[in-house]
C-alpha cells in the first residue's frame, strides 16, 4: 500500500511521525492520526502499522478505517471508499438541490420491494413467488427520458438495464424485471408503484424518492410486523436504500433499544455504500427509530403467510411539524416526550377534550380516529376526512386501512406537497371511494384538474366530472367544510381544503361522467392551482390477474399488463413545474393569498 501526501510532524524527539489521513465512517469524512516510525520513508508498508486487522491487504489506493471498538485498522471496501467523491459531489449535489426544491418526482427513485407470483422469474421463495417483478410509472412532463439500473452499484457505474425510454406527459409505462434496490430515473419527473403479488387485498409498493430521504425518522409499524422467523406468518420488513454518500444505518425500538434480526444480531452500525439496498426486520407492531449518518430513503411492509400478502406498504417519511393525512385506523407518533399536536379536521370533528389538540410521547402513540385523537368518523378517504396536524415537535402519522383493502398511507408534510401529482394506475368504475377513488387535499383552497392518458391520441386529456349539484365541471374545487368561504381569518385557514372523485356519491364528492363512468380512469396525473397531497384507491387487474385486461406500453416495446392492485390506497407524489408554481403570500391580516394572473390584470385571492 502506498500513502501519498503525508507530512513529517516534529515532536521534539529524535523519532519521526507521519500524519496519516483515515476514515471512521466509510469514507464520508476523514481524520488525521500520527504514525510513529523509526525512519522517514516514501514507500509505506502495511506491515509498518501496528494493530492491523486481517482484512487489510497491501494494494495501492487502499483506505484504512480505524475501529475504536477493537483498536485496529481495517480495510474499507474500495467501492465505498471511492464512490463518495464522485457520487457525493456531482450526482449527490444535483439530487440534493432537486430535493430541496420540492421536485420529489425528479430525484432518483429506488425500488424498495417487489414480488411476483405470476411465474418463476428467478430463484423462487418457499411460498412459490419471486422477489422480482414489474414497476409501473407515469411521466409528469413531455420529452421525458427514463433509465433503469438493476442496482445501486450499476447506477454508480452507469450500467443501464433499460433505457433511454422517451415518454410524454401523462404516459404510463410498465418496467419488467426489476428487483429490490433497482434505481429508476426520470429526467423530467414522474412517479410509480411496484407489484407485490396477486389476489385479494393485494397492495402496490410505492417507489422511494431521494427528496423524501432523511437522517432520522420515528414511525409506527402498523400490522403483522411481529418479526417471526422466515417462513412464519407475520414478518415486518424495512427496506432501506442509501443515498449518494456512504453511510451507517441503525434500527432501534422507539425506546432506544436495538432491534435484533432473525439471527439475533442487533441491526446497528450497518455500513452502506452509495445507493446500496438493505432489508431490516421489525419485532412487533410498535414504534421504531431509523437513523442514518447520511441521507437515506426507506419504506416498510409486512408479509403475512403462509401465502404472502403484503400489507402496510408505505414510505417511511422525514419527520415534520406540519402535514395532512386522513385519520383512519392509524397512529400519530412523536419522537420527543409531551409533544403538543393541534389538528383541524375538514368536517370539524374533535376528540374528547374538544379543543382540537392532544399530547403524544414516545411509547404512547395516539390512535388518530379515537376519542383520544380526532374522533373523526369517515371510513374511507372522503373529502370531509382530510385532517391537518401541526405539532410543537416533530411527528409522523399514517392512515390505516379504509373500508376496502388492508393498506396504509403516510402523512405528507406540507413542505413536500407539489402541484402536478402522478396517477400511475387505472382507477376502475366500481365500488365506492374505498375501492376506486382519487382523494386530494391541500393546506390552501384552490382547484385541480384530472388528466387521463389517451394512447389513441398520444396525449393526456382533461376529464369532466359531475359535482354535488350534478353540474359538469373540469376545475374541481378544493374546499373547506367548516368556517367561512373564503376563510375569515388565519385560524380558519388551518382547516385543509379537499375533494374526492369516485364512482358513487359520498358526501359532496365528485363522480365520474362520460367514458370514465363506465370504463374507469386510465391513469395520468392531477394538476392543481395549489400544493396538494393525493391518495389513490385502485382495482387494476385485481380480479383478472391471471387474465389481465389493463395493458400499457412496457419493456421491449411490448404491451404489458398493469400490475395487480386490489382496492388498496397509495400516497402519490409529483413535481411543481415553474410555469404552474403558485405564488402564495401571507397578508397583513395573517391570511394567505394566491396571486392570480389573468390576461389583462393580476389579482390576489384568499386561499
Amino acid at each position: 500500500m502506498k500513502i501519498s501526501g503525508f507530512q513529517a510532524v516534529p515532536d521534539g524527539s529524535d523519532e519521526s511521525l507521519l500524519m496519516i489521513s483515515y476514515t471512521e465512517d466509510g469514507g464520508a469524512t476523514f481524520k488525521t492520526r500520527k504514525i510513529r516510525l523509526e525512519d522517514f520513508i516514501d514507500d509505506f508498508r502495511v506491515e509498518d502499522l501496528a494493530n492491523v486487522g486481517e482484512d487489510v491487504e497491501a494494494f495501492d489506493g487502499a483506505v484504512l478505517s480505524w475501529s475504536q471498538a477493537d483498536q485496529y485498522w481495517h480495510a474499507v471496501n474500495p467501492a465505498i471508499a471511492a464512490a463518495p467523491v464522485a457520487a457525493g459531489f456531482t450526482l449527490g449535489l444535483t439530487q440534493k438541490l432537486l430535493a430541496e426544491n420540492r421536485q420529489i418526482g425528479k430525484t432518483v427513485f429506488a425500488v424498495p420491494y417487489v414480488y411476483s407470483d405470476r411465474d418463476a422469474l428467478a430463484v423462487a421463495r418457499p411460498e412459490g413467488g419471486v422477489e422480482r417483478g414489474r414497476c409501473q410509472v407515469v411521466s409528469l412532463e413531455d420529452g421525458n427520458t427514463l433509465f433503469v439500473y438493476a442496482s445501486g452499484n450499476d447506477f454508480l457505474t452507469q450500467t443501464i438495464q433499460e433505457g433511454p425510454i422517451f415518454l410524454s406527459k401523462g404516459e404510463i409505462y410498465v418496467i419488467d424485471e426489476v428487483v429490490p434496490g433497482a434505481i429508476i430515473t426520470m429526467e423530467e419527473g414522474g412517479y410509480g408503484i411496484c407489484e407485490q403479488g396477486s389476489g385479494a387485498s393485494v397492495s402496490p409498493m410505492p417507489l422511494l424518492s431521494l427528496a423524501l430521504g432523511f437522517n432520522d425518522s420515528f414511525f409506527f409499524a402498523f400490522r403483522n410486523s411481529e418479526g417471526q422467523t422466515p417462513g412464519g406468518t407475520d414478518q415486518g420488513w424495512i427496506h432501506v436504500v442509501n443515498g449518494p454518500i456512504a453511510s451507517t444505518v441503525n434500527l432501534q425500538f422507539g425506546n432506544g433499544l436495538p432491534v435484533a434480526d432473525y439471527d439475533g444480531n442487533f441491526q446497528i452500525g450497518i455500513e452502506l455504500a452509495p445507493w446500496e439496498y438493505r432489508r431490516l426486520y421489525t419485532r412487533g407492531n410498535t414504534e421504531y427509530r431509523l437513523t442514518s449518518s447520511q441521507l437515506c430513503m426507506a419504506a416498510l411492509n409486512a408479509s403475512m403467510g403462509p401465502s404472502p400478502r403484503f400489507y402496510d406498504s408505505r414510505l417511511i417519511m422525514p419527520m415534520t411539524t406540519d402535514g395532512i393525512t386522513w385519520p383512519r385506523s392509524g397512529f400519530v407518533s412523536a419522537q420527543f416526550p409531551s409533544t403538543l399536536v393541534r389538528y383541524w379536521n375538514n368536517a370539524g370533528f374533535k376528540g374528547a377534550n374538544n379543543d382540537g389538540s392532544f399530547v403524544v410521547s414516545p411509547g404512547a402513540p395516539i390512535d388518530s380516529d379515537s376519542q383520544d385523537g380526532t374522533a373523526a368518523a369517515q371510513s374511507d378517504y372522503e373529502a370531509e376526512g382530510a385532517t391537518r396536524y401541526k405539532a410543537a415537535g416533530v411527528i409522523s402519522a399514517y392512515s390505516g386501512a379504509d373500508s376496502a383493502g388492508l393498506e396504509a398511507t403516510p402523512l405528507l408534510a406540507t413542505k413536500n406537497m407539489t402541484q402536478r401529482v402522478a396517477i400511475p394506475c387505472f382507477v376502475a368504475a366500481s365500488g365506492d371511494g374505498g375501492n376506486n377513488g382519487i382523494a386530494v387535499a391541500s393546506p390552501f383552497a384552490g382547484s385541480f384538474r384530472l388528466y387521463e392518458w389517451n394512447p389513441a391520441t398520444g396525449q393526456a386529456e382533461v376529464v369532466t366530472v359531475a359535482n354535488s349539484n350534478n353540474a359538469f365541471i373540469q376545475d374541481i374545487p378544493l374546499a373547506r367544510r367548516t368556517g367561512s368561504t373564503p376563510a375569515a381569518n388565519a385560524e380558519e385557514q388551518n382547516v385543509p381544503a379537499s375533494a374526492m372523485v369516485s364512482r358513487i356519491r359520498e358526501g359532496d364528492n365528485c363522480i365520474w361522467t362520460g367514458t370514465q363512468a363506465s370504463a374507469g380512469f386510465n391513469g395520468g396525473y392531477v394538476e392543481a392551482t395549489v400544493p396538494i397531497t393525493v391518495v389513490v384507491n385502485s382495482e387494476q387487474n385485481s380480479a383478472n390477474s391471471s387474465t389481465p385486461d389493463r395493458f400499457y406500453r412496457g419493456t421491449g416495446g411490448q404491451q404489458l399488463p398493469g400490475i395487480p392492485i386490489n382496492d388498496d390506497e397509495t400516497l402519490m407524489v409529483g413535481i411543481t413545474p415553474f410555469d404552474i408554481k403558485a405564488e402564495i403570500r401571507r397578508g397583513d391580516d395573517g391570511r394567505f393569498f394566491r396571486r392570480k394572473i389573468n390576461q389583462w390584470n393580476t389579482t390576489w385571492e384568499i386561499v
